[in-house]
């Protein structure tokens, strides 16, 4: 399951994998709150797969320009997340 989930390259951020039960409770919250949508075929191997609901679909578009300006300004928030922590110690 976890080595079909793509991977960003986060600005300041190392690549931590994923643990199985905090994949499935994180996956089973999302459900339960009707942000994601699962689907499970009746076949084995049982495949499931997980899809976006319409309301986070719509949320998902709303966010793209944020994302967008984010990766344009990534050094900026780099810098600004140094910032804070060093004020917090």
């Amino acid at each position: 399951m976890r080595a079909q989930i793509p991977t960003n390259n986060w600005p300041g951020r190392t690549h931590r994998h994923l643990q199985e039960g905090t994949l499935c409770r994180t996956l089973q919250r999302l459900t339960q709150t009707e942000l994601i949508e699962r689907e499970r075929t009746a076949r084995f191997p049982f495949p499931t797969t997980y899809r976006l609901t319409p309301p986070s679909q719509e949320l998902l578009t709303a966010m793209a320009p944020a994302a967008t300006w984010a990766e344009a300004h990534a050094a900026l928030l780099v810098r600004a997340q140094r910032g804070h922590e060093a004020s917090d110690a």
